[in-house]
Order: C-alpha cells, then structure tokens, then sequence
C-alpha cells in the first residue's frame, strides 16, 4: 500500500513543481528497503536495517551479521546510485555501516 502512495505522491509533488522535489525521510528509507528486498530477497532485508543520518543525506545500515555488512561493502555504490537515480539527483552522498 505504502509503494502506491509513495509513488502517487512523487508524482503529483513532480507535477507540481518545476524543480522536481526532495524526497522525505521515510520515501527514502522506502525505497532502499525496496532495493534490499528485491536483491537480497526477504532474508536480507530482515538481516539489514536502515536509517538515516539527521541531515538525511547519509545512509546508516546495520547488520545482523557480518556477511551481509561484507555483501552490503561490495554493493554501497550500486545502493547509492539507485536511490540517487530514482529521485533524478544526489539525495544520498554516502552510506556506513554498523
């Protein structure tokens, strides 16, 4: 339910605005957790959490364990650059991970 409004809203704020938009916290948040479900399946998204840094431009993934943080090191880049490419800009700068 959430993807439908998320994306209903995307659209309508995009259509509203001629700058586009910044995304919000929890679209965000959203749409790595989308990420991680489609690449890594339900058991990735339950071993990795996702936060935001209080200047919403960093992405905080914690592991459950220690292979998912190595698998989660050799895709940081791929992550950054499908949340940055869904939003058409440069929403997130980096990511850490716990």
């Amino acid at each position: 339910m959430w993807k439908n409004f998320a994306k209903a809203l995307e659209k309508r704020v995009k259509k509203n605005s001629q700058k586009g938009f910044l995304p919000d916290r929890f679209m965000i948040i959203k749409t790595v957790e989308e990420y991680l479900l489609k690449e890594y399946g339900k058991e990735g998204s339950r071993n990795v959490e996702v936060f935001l840094s209080k200047r919403e431009d960093y992405l905080i993934l914690r592991c459950q364990k220690s292979i998912w943080r190595s698998e989660i090191k050799l895709n940081e880049k791929k992550i950054i650059n499908s949340v940055n490419s869904r939003f058409d800009g440069r929403v997130i700068k980096g990511c850490f991970l716990k």
